[in-house]
């Protein structure tokens, strides 16, 4: 779903008025907009591109840049939807302090 997309079910679904809607839509949109967006991909999203993903959201973090990072991973096929990250790679990060629990491949 397209981000714009989930602002407006969000808004609906908290009932804001319109006129307020729209407002906050166009300001977040706006700042979503100013973000860099990185999509990290691999095969199956269930070990390199979540290893990735959490490697470079623990930078950033570090970094105190959060909010001008917009990070995910995803997948090139639908063999591994919905499974969680791989054990190793998991263990890998968690070497590592970095947590990467309720992933699951997209």
């Amino acid at each position: 779903m397209p981000f714009y997309a989930e602002i407006c079910q969000e808004n609906e679904q908290q009932k804001i008025p319109q006129n307020t809607c729209d407002a906050r839509n166009i300001n977040t949109f706006k700042r979503f907009q100013d973000m860099t967006r990185i999509l990290f991909v691999c095969h199956g999203n269930i070990c390199r591109s979540p290893m990735a993903e959490f490697v470079m959201k623990d930078l950033v973090q570090k970094a105190g840049l959060e909010a001008q990072f917009h990070i995910e991973s995803a997948a090139t096929s639908t063999e591994e939807i919905g499974n969680p990250v791989y054990p190793p790679a998991w263990r890998k990060l968690a070497e590592h302090g970095i947590d990467c629990a309720g992933k699951t491949a997209r």
